[in-house]
């Protein structure tokens, strides 16, 4: 079993994901989204996690605060690391993170053509919820999004 922890992102982790996870895109490019998301984090309305593997991030996820809820996005891990229960424990620390925001569910989509994230966020005890048509960089391709709803005992348990 592949040893990694799970916290929040920092500034300096930029490089470790651009290298690992998002090697097409610019360093100056995943700094800017890091610094972002710092500052999101200091007004409690966005968290970003990180997984780490021998001392570098190796996955990112993040979920943010909307008005009716929250959103999990961004979820990436190392090419190379996939299929060692990184992505599942990205997920599911970010579900507690927006149970214990008090948020009263949240949601994260998957392309329809990625089953293995349908399938892993179906596990976790997300339930479809609508299929819409999104652009994720090759033109439009059909998107399910799936939701998990705490109940407000859980919530106020947390």
């Amino acid at each position: 079993m592949l040893d990694f922890e799970l916290r929040l992102v920092q500034e300096g982790d930029a490089l470790d994901l651009q290298r690992n996870c998002w090697p097409e895109r610019a360093e100056r490019s995943v700094r800017m989204r890091i610094v972002d998301m710092l500052l999101r984090q200091q007004r409690e309305v966005a968290w970003g996690v990180v997984a780490v593997v021998d001392g570098a991030a190796v996955a990112y996820g993040q979920v943010a605060r909307w008005l009716s809820g929250g959103e999990i996005s961004d979820v990436i891990v190392c090419e190379a690391l996939r299929g060692n229960g990184i992505g599942r424990a990205l997920v599911e620390q970010l579900v507690e993170i927006a149970r214990e925001a008090g948020l009263p569910e949240v949601e994260i989509g998957a392309a329809v053509s990625n089953p293995v994230a349908l399938n892993l966020y179906r596990s976790i005890g997300f339930k479809d919820r609508r299929q819409v048509m999104l652009d994720l960089g090759d033109g439009p391709e059909p998107v399910i999004y799936l939701a998990m709803t705490f109940d407000e005992e859980q919530s106020q348990s947390a």
